[in-house]
């Protein structure tokens, strides 16, 4: 199943609402350069990150995908999914996030449809401990 990240609104402005101006008054400023078409280039891809952040969950494996970036976890191996608002970088375009932790690794997420991802999960796993959505699963 393939469940794409929520995207908080407020983000959206404040990521397009400075490179995107940003990008077009370096192409007004100096045309056709080298520093307008990073500028672009930069549009480019957080314009990828935006719509196309997603997590696959197969039989085996959750596929964390946002831009150029593929995090795998084997389902088995995550112990814990809690509730978080931690503002440190991760694959998730809202604040309104949770962390899946494993025997290897951590990664903070946002699906959209968080009830039906951790669903989904639990079907693979039934061990994994859930903190803080225990509300919206019932």
């Amino acid at each position: 199943m393939v469940f794409y990240s929520k995207r908080d609104t407020w983000l959206g402005i404040l990521l397009f609402g400075i490179t995107i101006p940003i990008s077009f008054s370096t192409f007004l400023r100096l045309g056709l350069s080298w520093a307008s078409l990073m500028m672009f280039l930069v549009v480019a891809y957080i314009i990828l990150i935006w719509f196309e952040t997603k997590y696959v969950i197969t039989d085996e494996w959750l596929i964390v995908s946002c831009g150029f970036t593929r995090i795998k976890i084997k389902i088995y191996e995550i112990i814990t999914i809690e509730k978080t608002r931690n503002p440190i970088s991760a694959p998730a375009c809202s604040m309104d996030r949770m962390e899946i932790i494993s025997f290897k690794r951590t990664v903070i997420i946002s699906p959209k449809d968080k009830a039906e991802f951790i669903k989904c999960l639990k079907e693979r796993n039934p061990d994994i401990i859930i903190r803080g959505f225990e509300h919206a699963l019932d």
